[in-house]
């Protein structure tokens, strides 16, 4: 046997080898007639807004088929996101902290792209919110705090 036969010989057991641990790896794949299906992916993108249309970032985005995440991301700063999985039907899952949970029915399809545009959730209470008037409260007690001191040691000088 000469060495380009010998070397096509390794090549040929090499892809068998990789062909059979492919089809115990991901049974399902194989068709009788020998030939493998493979779904390829779609993507899922959209925008996550508020009631007054402003992003939503850092919101947690999730494909679920038979309640097990498939694919999830985060919200970027504008409230982009973008998920890639195998082409089916699944349910969209929007969450996050001060938000209303929210879900619907979304198909991927193959080597496709479904464009949801702008999706609205509600906002329940802004935390950014909440330290801000904690805050001002907070401020404005010291500033009472200050200016009632400030008049009792005027008035024990003034003795």
């Amino acid at each position: 046997m000469d060495k380009g036969a010998s070397s096509r010989t390794v090549v040929a057991l090499a892809v068998l080898i990789i062909l059979i641990t492919a089809m115990i790896a991901m049974p399902g794949i194989a068709q009788e007639d020998g030939t493998f299906l493979i779904s390829p992916n779609g993507t899922v993108e959209g925008t996550v807004k508020d009631q007054r249309s402003n992003a939503v970032s850092g919101a947690t985005v999730e494909l679920m088929k038979d309640d097990v995440a498939v694919a999830n991301t985060t919200t970027d700063s504008f409230g982009n996101f973008q998920l890639e999985a195998p082409a089916d039907s699944y349910l969209l899952s929007i969450s996050g902290t001060g938000l209303e949970g929210l879900t619907r029915q979304v198909n991927i399809t193959s080597g496709g792209t479904t464009e949801l545009g702008a999706i609205t959730v509600t906002v329940l209470q802004s935390p950014a919110w909440i330290v801000v008037d904690a805050v001002i409260i907070i401020g404005a007690i010291a500033l009472i705090m200050v200016a009632w001191n400030r008049d009792k040691i005027r008035k024990k000088g003034s003795q």
